[in-house]
């Protein structure tokens, strides 16, 4: 019942009142300890298995980087993507092959190729999770063209916050009489920009080719 109460908590509060037991010193009739305030009970260690959980977090990665490829690039969730990934060893790879069926649902996916050697379009996106190549081609899933216009409206705003942080810190009064962690977190922000900025060319580039 403690277990299962973050996931069912109507269904176990009921069985949870329901059942039996003695009444503890000082509790009034009918009265019962709220499931929710109950510990969980220890791990047994022959339930503890490390290398089963590793072997799932590699597969929630890939599902979660895939996921975020989609989000980033605003497409639409109803459709499916192919994916190219390249594992990086072979227990990676018979990894990702056994919960083939499990990817391909949660992440959504059309088709899925699993091989170091695969080759990838010229115009995809790329992650890294748990050191395997996560590849997502894009034509066919993604308005090149519209992404294109997108990128330069945001580069466009990036450039106006650059000019304006820069000028700030240009300004021998500014930098002397603002508090240090405003400059600094001025400082940051730039940093912060030409990262995204230099992400943006790259990715505005790929739309580009694929046009």
């Amino acid at each position: 019942m403690i277990l299962m109460h973050p996931i069912i908590p109507f269904i176990t509060s009921e069985v949870w009142d329901a059942l039996p037991r003695d009444r503890a010193e000082g509790e009034e009739a009918g009265e019962r300890a709220n499931l929710a305030a109950e510990q969980f009970p220890a791990a047994r260690p022959g339930c503890l298995r490390p290398d089963d959980a590793t072997r799932m977090e590699m597969v929630q990665e890939a599902i979660v980087a895939i996921r975020t490829i989609r989000a980033e690039l605003n497409i639409a969730p109803s459709l499916k993507l192919t994916a190219i990934i390249r594992p990086a060893n072979d227990e990676a790879k018979a990894t990702l092959e056994a919960q083939r069926h499990v990817l391909m649902v949660l992440a959504r996916l059309e088709n899925l190729t699993i091989d170091s050697d695969a080759a990838a379009p010229k115009v995809a996106a790329n992650q890294v999770a748990c050191g395997n190549e996560i590849i997502v081609p894009l034509s066919g899933a993604v308005d090149f063209a519209a992404e294109v216009a997108r990128i330069e409206k945001e580069l466009g705003k990036m450039d106006k916050e650059l000019a304006m942080l820069e000028g700030k810190l240009a300004n021998p009064n500014y930098v002397a009489k603002a508090p240090a962690e405003v400059v600094e977190r001025d400082r940051t922000r730039i940093v912060e920009l030409r990262d995204a900025k230099e992400k943006l060319a790259v990715l505005k580039e790929r739309f580009s080719d694929g046009e």
